[in-house]
């Protein structure tokens, strides 16, 4: 194993050493044990494509030992890097945005499979062969734009 971690250093040692740029995403992992000011503190991150290159559990390896995690990291996230005027590195997770997205989509898929199922009744084939419309009910009402609107 940790052949591999000197190797995935070897080939992103530039990347791990660069200055990081303020509000730019990175891969990586946060500091668990504290909270710092509403943020995590930055750990480490891995340039995306070593982050794809290698399995998940190599990256984790890697981001562990080369970063400032006392205890093993359980997850990588996406985060956003804000460079605070003490020049405290601190992020802001968007994994969590990501995985809110995912549900709410899957649940519009649902309700759209529905309306394709009630769109294949008897009812809803004669409604529409008379009137040249669906049933008010077997309408897409659900989109991708607007399914978010709940966190405003």
């Amino acid at each position: 194993m940790q052949f591999i971690i000197d190797q995935i250093y070897e080939e992103d040692s530039d990347f791990l050493e660069s200055d990081k740029i303020n509000n730019k995403y990175y891969i990586g992992i946060k500091y668990d044990n504290l909270d710092y000011e509403n943020n995590f503190i930055f750990s480490s991150s891995v340039s995306p494509s070593i982050f794809f290159k290698y399995s998940i559990n190599n990256i984790m390896e890697y981001l562990y030992f080369y970063g400032i995690n006392i205890v093993p990291i359980s997850k990588v996230d996406i985060m956003l890097l804000k460079i605070l005027e003490d020049e405290t590195y601190t992020v802001v997770i968007k994994t969590f945005w990501i995985k809110l997205i995912q549900r709410h989509w899957r649940s519009v898929l649902m309700k759209r499979a529905e309306i394709i199922k009630k769109r294949c009744t008897l009812k809803s084939l004669k409604y529409f062969e008379i009137h040249g419309k669906y049933l008010p009910e077997c309408k897409f009402n659900h989109k991708l734009e607007g399914m978010m609107n709940i966190y405003k």
